[in-house]
């Protein structure tokens, strides 16, 4: 009798366990995807104003998800293992089925502003050394985790002499991610080739910025000549009017805006001049249709020097030299930029866009415009003719400009397009001020007859209608 009572007691006890073990695991459960939740929640009221009805208007305005924000949610929401690198919260967090496991301080990355600035987007490990010396800043880079061209995430760099950089030596980065070296190490361990890695900041995400007071009709646009039009603040993400903005055309010579991207994130550009690999010209690279007196065969030029030709008077010969000198496929990188800025309507088919494959949308090129304004502002300053003396001078010095709009004081920066399937194509960044407040706004036209026209016409709509008083816009016809 004793011994069944004992059995009996035994059994309880164990039944009890296993009753409070699974309580417990289903309470964790429960925590962790109310935890999941409430991130995805967060996430998604950085644009909970999705759509704003105005009284007066035509048009539902919506505001475009802040770049990133909805790979995020995907890898969330579908249990992915990621790699969160938040550089304007400094942290780095690693992502286990979806769920936040670890996170690391990140002590240095690359200056904002500057040219060797963090790219954003989303990629995945390319490869992984124990110990890879950085040719660039001549320094030993431990636990190197490589996300994109030369940009990685590494444990403190140290000297050939094996002594560590000094903090003042590493206020910043050359655009790679630093962590505490045993972090670094922490993180190699966990991830391979392909782990997918979102980098992100605080320029990406929409601010708050308020348009609700103003009401309008877009009537007057119905004039447009473009197939498909966008016009939103790079900030806030508020779109002002829009036709047909997930329309896919092709983009011509706009192209090279995401040439000038890749070029500048894989080449050495941010170093001093005399350290820079010169690119000789050959013929091949004198090809494509649309060549320039100003690049002649057998000239060296810098990477950093093509850059003007190829933005400034759009030349193809520059975007192919550009191509060619990457020694590997140009094209297929261009892509795979895109895809990493959530262009998932975009294609390329060659460095300068004289190929009708060459596609996207208006709402994809406002996902480029954005990241060149928050991460490669120095790109749209070329665009409009400014000079860098950071390398040494420029061999080009009689260059046409054809962004329509470099001669105005508010044109922040752009590029133009036109072949005969695309028809004319731009790009155009202004900063106008509204409500006491300078906005960057982009202004993108596809498929237009006339894109100069079309942009004066949506220009002329945003003075009379959101109170712009800075806009010198219209002022010069000759422009």
């Amino acid at each position: 009798m004793k011994e069944h009572r004992l059995i009996f007691s035994i059994l309880s006890v164990f039944l009890l366990f296993v009753v409070f073990a699974w309580g417990f695991f289903i309470g964790i459960i429960f925590f962790n995807e109310k935890k999941v939740n409430i991130f995805v929640n967060e996430l998604h009221t950085e644009y909970s104003k999705n759509e704003t009805k105005h009284p007066n208007s035509t048009l539902h305005n919506r505001r475009i998800p802040p770049l990133l924000l909805l790979s995020t949610i995907s890898l969330i929401v579908n249990k992915k293992d990621f790699i969160l690198a938040d550089l304007s919260e400094k942290k780095l967090k690693f992502y286990k089925n979806g769920y936040e496991t670890k996170a690391y301080p990140i002590l240095v990355s690359g200056k904002e502003g500057s040219w060797g600035e963090t790219p954003a987007g989303f990629f995945d490990v390319l490869d992984k050394q124990n110990n890879h010396f950085s040719s660039l800043g001549q320094v030993y880079q431990p636990w190197n985790i490589r996300f994109w061209g030369n940009y990685s995430i590494h444990g403190w760099p140290y000297n050939p002499d094996g002594t560590l950089t000094s903090e003042l030596e590493r206020r910043f980065s050359s655009g790679c991610i630093n962590l505490l070296t045993n972090d670094a190490k922490n993180l190699f361990s966990l991830v391979n080739a392909g782990f997918p890695i979102l980098v992100t900041n605080k320029k990406l995400k929409n601010d708050e910025f308020d348009y609700s007071k103003f009401n309008y009709s877009t009537s007057s646009l119905r004039d447009v000549s473009a197939n498909s039009y966008l016009v939103a603040d790079l900030k806030s993400g508020f779109v002002f009017a829009e036709k047909s903005p997930d329309l896919i055309l092709p983009i011509a010579s706009v192209t090279k805006l995401m040439t000038a991207v890749v070029s500048s994130e894989y080449f050495l550009l941010s170093y001093k001049k005399e350290k820079m690999s010169a690119i000789t010209i050959t013929e091949e690279m004198l090809k494509p249709i649309g060549n320039i007196d100003e690049i002649v065969l057998g000239k060296n030029y810098t990477y950093f020097e093509l850059l003007y030709p190829l933005l400034i008077n759009s030349s193809n010969d520059a975007a192919q030299a550009l191509a060619i000198e990457f020694r590997g496929n140009f094209i297929n990188v261009m892509n795979k930029r895109a895809a990493s800025l959530e262009m998932k309507s975009t294609h390329f088919a060659d460095s300068f866009g004289y190929d009708e494959n060459n596609v996207s949308t208006a709402n994809d090129l406002y996902y480029l415009a954005r990241y060149l304004l928050s991460n490669r502002r120095w790109i749209l300053d070329i665009s409009r003719g400014k000079i860098f003396n950071e390398f040494g001078g420029v061999s080009f010095k009689k260059l046409k400009n054809l962004n329509l709009f470099y001669k105005d004081p508010s044109f922040i920066g752009g590029k133009v397009g036109a072949t005969l399937p695309a028809k004319k194509t731009g790009v155009f960044i202004f900063e106008l001020e509204i409500n006491k407040e300078k906005r960057p706004i982009a202004v993108i036209v596809l498929g237009a007859e006339d894109n100069k026209k079309d942009a004066e016409k949506i220009l002329d709509w945003m003075k009379v209608n959101f109170g712009i008083i800075n806009n010198n816009l219209l002022n010069d016809k000759n422009l």
